[in-house]
């Protein structure tokens, strides 16, 4: 006994003998930088899917979940067997008035001498960036000094400000 393969609007096809259908709710999808999204798709029940991005440095996939990486535009397919259908996923570019930079502490009292670890971090929406680096300076390094690896040393009586740098995406 074979197997009819027949086309009703979604993508049809067989496997393992029996009729599948599956399909991608969405045609095209536009996200946000670092946005996490589900896909929605229907499939027959006990289907093997298989999701694929066309290009993955754009956003990954698993499971229908999307992840946006960087701006681009990508597909990403859904598969079981031979049939399968796409999603044209877009990343738009980075937003700046979603990102924020914290320097961790906004004021500290230390007696010469003494030395505190800033621990600046770097949002964008709600999501924590990773891949940040950091460079620092201070209005008066005789006063207070500053380490490339934010290392505050107050070096004299008085008051200076630290200047903290963060660059993500080749942006200061």
């Amino acid at each position: 006994i074979g197997c009819a393969c027949i086309a009703l609007g979604a993508a049809v096809g067989c496997d393992q003998g029996t009729t599948v259908e599956l399909n991608l709710v969405q045609e095209s999808v536009e996200l946000e930088l670092f946005e996490e999204y589900d896909l929605e798709y229907t499939a027959t029940e006990g289907a093997t899917l298989t999701w694929s991005v066309a290009d993955s440095s754009i956003v990954t996939v698993e499971n229908g979940k999307l992840v946006a990486l960087k701006e681009g535009e990508t597909t990403v397919t859904l598969q079981s067997r031979e049939v399968s259908d796409v999603c044209t996923i877009k990343v738009n570019a980075l937003n700046t008035a979603l990102l924020n930079v914290s320097a961790g502490q906004s004021q500290v009292s230390l007696y010469a001498g003494e030395t505190c670890t800033l621990t600046p971090a770097v949002t964008y929406g709600t999501k924590t960036m990773e891949e940040v680096s950091f460079s620092y300076e201070s209005s008066a390094d005789t006063l207070v000094s500053v380490s490339n690896e934010g290392v505050v040393t107050a070096n004299a009586v008085g008051q200076a400000s630290i200047f903290v740098t963060a660059t993500v995406f080749d942006k200061s």
